[in-house]
């Protein structure tokens, strides 16, 4: 039995590419351009019993039982080519249905009882890759895991990233400001879902034509920064602060 919930609910704001004006005449003008996941980048597999082993590789591989993987090259990518450095707050859950029904699956916020008994239960987390990217064909994972345990509409599991400006310079023919033309002149942030359920639960309720589905909601915000501050990732969220995921070469 392997299970695809492949549907991902995004959300952002600050999105495209344009002009902003600035508040001060002599400030010039802000260049926003900042790419976001919009779809189902987060579809993942859940794999009980280990079987994906068998179309992956050939033959069955017992080791692969109980793993959550990504679909190849998938995952969430958020590039800044803006002229000034945003902020993405990331929030996840999981759920039942789009009405935000909590999910039967229980959460973990660590592995080491994911296989005891027979419930469905789930260590998933959130991992940040290493070093800025432009497409996940270069993507690779780092040692950070953040556990997500939001479960239905309620408060979600939040982290954040913070991403640099690019470089723009004024074009003399065009009278335009343009990117500045050199290879690293961006800065990104991306990250996959992981993790394991229990390879000993039955999970006969999530496979056929009743199934109960299992959805991935992913809400993005994006706010402008005024200058690079390592400090705005530690802003508190109630009494506590939110697991940030800050990756700077």
């Amino acid at each position: 039995m392997i299970l695809y919930p492949a549907r991902a609910l995004a959300s952002g704001t600050l999105s495209g590419i344009g002009l902003l004006a600035s508040e001060e005449e002599n400030d010039g003008l802000d260049i926003y351009q900042v790419t976001f996941p919009t779809g189902n980048e987060l579809g993942i597999i859940i794999d009980p019993e280990g079987l994906l082993s068998i179309s992956e590789t050939g033959a069955y591989d017992s080791s692969w039982a109980g793993m959550v993987h990504m679909k190849e090259n998938e995952g969430a990518l958020f590039i800044n080519k803006s002229s000034f450095p945003v902020m993405v707050r990331v929030g996840i859950s999981i759920e039942q249905d789009t009405d935000g029904t909590p999910s039967g699956i229980a959460l973990l916020e660590n592995d080491s009882y994911v296989d005891d008994g027979e419930w469905p239960q789930m260590y998933l987390t959130a991992i940040p890759g290493e070093e800025k990217i432009q497409s996940f064909d270069a993507f690779t994972a780092s040692d950070m895991e953040i556990p997500i345990l939001a479960n239905g509409n309620g408060e979600l599991t939040t982290f954040s990233f913070l991403l640099d400006g690019a470089d723009y310079i004024l074009d003399e023919e065009s009278g335009n400001y343009v990117l500045a033309d050199y290879e690293d002149n961006y800065d990104s942030a991306s990250f996959i879902l992981g993790g394991r359920v229990n390879k000993n639960a039955d999970w006969s309720a999530y496979v056929g034509s009743n199934k109960e589905d299992l959805i991935i909601r992913a809400v993005y915000t994006i706010q402008k920064q005024s200058f690079y501050d390592e400090q705005s990732l530690y802003q508190t969220d109630g009494n506590s602060k939110a697991p940030y995921a800050l990756i700077k070469e």
